[in-house]
């Protein structure tokens, strides 16, 4: 079956998007393309997932249940707990794994996910608050400050060594960030520094503004994570207060807060063999992950992530959390996503009945999930509703998406569905003229939309307020009134022979 992940997003294009790379960078971003196979972004209220294997649809139980009521279920805020607190006692449960169906389903065998009660003991294991590098909000550093960098021919001008210049971050723009913008992560390379690339965030809105917001580059050395790209973020615009997610080229994993008014940072957690999931609880931050032992945690953290408790919180076993219409979801390293439940269960909502499907989530809302599952047989699929409790219905009026997702993926987009040819293990869409590249289908009628095609295609958070475009040249956005806007445009390559690699991150 062939790889979601890598079909939508450029940044994890294997083989293809590592072409030009050295070995080393190459190595980084399959290895991150391998720990998301089979899915994309879950990014507000849209995701979709490729999955293989018979499962029965139903609620897999966890433990004996009760012992604490997950995040999501019950969110309200409460009093963080400093680190010097005496902690609470622990509640003691073995948690044993109930698969609701049979055969390699995403919670049997091939997959050990599962929820156990957060504790006051892992979390204060895995958190400790160290002073990291003071950056410079809104601007990138010239390119030949960087090791690796200082004989190039490069002058000050960020632009002359490939990233992309664009205006600052300031706090009016951060006073303007809405639920529905994202963050373009771009990491660039160049032939004269094969083992130093450089990354960097930027702002993005549906409407096409586009502003450098931090420079990851200075940030991953003074760090001392190698070769780093950010996989995950929160942003809390109106507060001025980021916590990210930076993986290294070995694997190590930093999650750091940032104060976007001074550029202070602050190391909260170091890892080298496991990712973070962070997500925002109006001014506080949920963060899991696990201990240098393995151990599962899961915390709030305050607004200035200097304490935290675990008050209605759970923790993941190999397992990554993300939000879909509001809800927090657990996806396995499979790809498989489920609904946690308040007894620690977890309810399967988007894995497909039989080795032979391929399944993409479009939509997201309130009452569940529409998503196209395709059979080898190439069939045209139809549309299906599947309830947050993983109920399975027919969904009436929703278009017949010939191709998804086979060979073309599809994201809500205003009213109506975008559907977009992509590249599939290095297939140019252009070899089939028959079928446009992007058609957007809305109960008035069908629109093409005539752009270049797309490595990478993302949601928005917001269900259908835009798409998120990786074309080969750049990064682009299609608002959600269908008005495409091209966000930025990569260096001319020809000569200088730069790489880029992008991907596209919703602010959480």
């Amino acid at each position: 079956m062939s790889d979601i992940r890598e079909l939508l997003h450029g940044m994890q294009r294997d083989a293809d998007t590592g072409a030009d790379a050295p070995a080393g960078l190459r190595a980084s971003i399959q290895r991150m393309a391998r720990r998301r196979r089979v899915t994309r972004e879950v990014a507000g209220g849209s995701l979709a997932v490729v999955a293989a294997g018979a499962l029965a649809w139903g609620v897999v139980r966890i433990g004996d249940g009760g012992q604490a009521a997950p995040a999501g279920i019950s969110m309200s805020p409460s009093p963080m707990s400093s680190t010097a607190a005496t902690p609470t006692p622990e509640p003691t449960v073995t948690p044993s794994i109930s698969p609701s169906g049979s055969g390699d389903g995403p919670w049997g065998d091939s997959s050990s996910t599962m929820l156990v009660p957060a504790t006051h003991q892992a979390a204060n294991a895995a958190l400790s608050p160290t002073a990291g590098p003071t950056l410079s909000i809104g601007v990138l550093e010239p390119a030949i400050s960087f090791a690796g960098w200082e004989d190039a021919q490069c002058s000050s001008m960020v632009g002359a060594c490939g990233r992309v210049e664009a205006p600052p971050a300031t706090r009016e723009i951060l006073d303007r960030v809405a639920p529905e913008w994202a963050v373009v992560a771009d990491l660039v390379n160049a032939a004269w520094a094969p083992d130093a690339p450089l990354s960097a965030l930027y702002l993005a809105s549906p409407e096409g503004d586009f502003y450098t917001l931090l420079d990851t580059a200075a940030l991953e050395s003074g760090l001392g994570v190698p070769m780093g790209t950010v996989r995950d973020l929160a942003l809390n615009a109106r507060a001025g207060t980021m916590v990210l997610e930076m993986i290294g080229q070995g694997g190590q994993n930093a999650t750091v807060f940032v104060d976007l008014s001074t550029g202070r940072t602050t190391q909260l957690f170091f890892s080298d063999s496991w990712t973070t999931s962070i997500e925002r609880d109006g001014d506080s931050w949920l963060v899991w992950g696990a201990t240098t032992d393995g151990t599962p945690f899961g915390a709030r953290l305050a607004p200035d992530a200097q304490s935290w408790d675990v008050d209605g919180m759970w923790a993941v076993k190999d397992g990554q959390v993300e939000r879909a219409a509001g809800r927090l979801i657990v996806r396995s390293d499979l790809g498989y996503v489920g609904l946690p439940q308040s007894d620690l269960s977890i309810a399967n909502v988007t894995a497909p009945t039989s080795a032979s499907e391929q399944c993409e989530v479009v939509k997201a809302n309130d009452d569940g999930l529409l998503r196209y599952c395709a059979t080898d047989a190439g069939s045209a699929p139809a549309g299906q509703r599947v309830a947050w409790d993983g109920t399975v219905s027919q969904a009436p009026g929703a278009p017949i998406l010939v191709g998804v997702p086979y060979w073309r993926s599809a994201v809500a987009l205003g009213d109506g569905i975008l559907a977009a040819y992509r590249y599939v293990n290095g297939d140019d869409p252009t070899d089939n003229p028959d079928v446009p590249l992007y058609e957007w289908y809305r109960p008035s009628g069908t629109t093409v939309i005539d752009e270049p095609s797309a490595f990478g295609l993302y949601p928005s958070r917001v269900d259908g307020a835009a798409a998120w475009v990786l074309p080969e040249t750049g990064v682009a956005v299609i608002g959600g009134d269908g008005t495409w806007h091209q966000l930025a445009e990569w260096a001319d390559d020809s000569d200088l022979q730069y790489a880029h690699h992008a991907s596209v991150l919703d602010i959480g």
